[in-house]
């Protein structure tokens, strides 16, 4: 028996369309990317202290907000090249 049985499967992402539009919404801590279903698709948390956020070495919210909008238009590079 292979120890990787699970390996010989397609995953079940790879059939899966995320439809546009994307958008940024804003939780507690940090923002989110979702698709036209609602479906989260990434987090960005962020630290609302700046200097606390150098300091630990994760993004301040700013940066976290900065971030989800570009992951957020991420859709529309991609269908730009189709």
């Amino acid at each position: 028996m292979p120890r990787f049985e699970f390996a010989k499967h397609q995953p079940a992402m790879t059939n899966r369309r995320l439809p546009q539009p994307w958008h940024v919404v804003e939780l507690p801590g940090g923002y989110a990317v979702e698709d036209a279903r609602g479906q989260q698709l990434c987090t960005f948390r962020g630290h609302v202290a700046a200097n606390v956020a150098r300091q630990a070495g994760v993004l301040t919210m700013e940066e976290a907000r900065r971030m989800a909008i570009d992951f957020s238009r991420l859709a529309d590079l991609f269908k730009r090249e189709e």
